[in-house]
């Protein structure tokens, strides 16, 4: 399985990229959520974002050191992206989610600043110890029938406070 893949095309979401762009196009795109421009890690999001950054002459190649620094970049995405604000991060049919996608994740939830909503199957097994601790950390579970698309809304303006969310985030 490829790591970080739903949260790869979660990003791609994020910063607007389309297959239809160049690499060059999505390219500027990732270094315009990099308040410091280029970062030499940056190569580490190719497979990701089928974009062409250069390796440095020399590569660590620690399984360990790549997850870390992949994290590191992507977290600058999203904070980057959320700016001063809360930012809710809804991922429909997150059970079929890689555990390096739940890895990010349970860092995000532990900044405070996300706001992270899951649909999952009732059958639903934590597939890792990162989705379990993310759930562990749960302050609201709520189920919902299968449905009940009309309570996606009244659920999501509860839990940020608003009266209102735009349509699009229900969708």
């Amino acid at each position: 399985m490829d790591h970080f893949l739903t949260i790869g095309l979660l990003v791609q979401r994020m910063l607007e990229m389309s297959p239809w762009q160049t690499a060059f196009e999505r390219e500027q795109k990732i270094l315009k959520a990099f308040p410091l421009g280029f970062d030499p890690q940056l190569f580490l999001l190719n497979h990701l974002f089928h974009v062409q950054f250069p390796a440095p002459e020399f590569v660590n190649i620690d399984e360990d050191f790549r997850r870390n620094e992949t994290l590191r970049l992507l977290k600058i995405i999203f904070r980057e992206f959320a700016g001063v604000y809360p930012l809710l991060v809804a991922i429909h049919s997150a059970d079929s989610m890689d555990e390096y996608s739940w890895l990010l994740l349970r860092h995000l939830a532990e900044e405070g600043q996300f706001v992270l909503l899951f649909s999952l199957d009732d059958d639903f097994r934590e597939p890792s110890v990162s989705a379990s601790l993310l759930f562990l950390k749960a302050h609201t579970r709520v189920k919902i029938q299968d449905s009940s698309e009309d309570y996606y809304g009244s659920l999501i303006c509860w839990f940020l406070g608003v009266k209102a969310v735009h349509k699009e985030l229900l969708q």
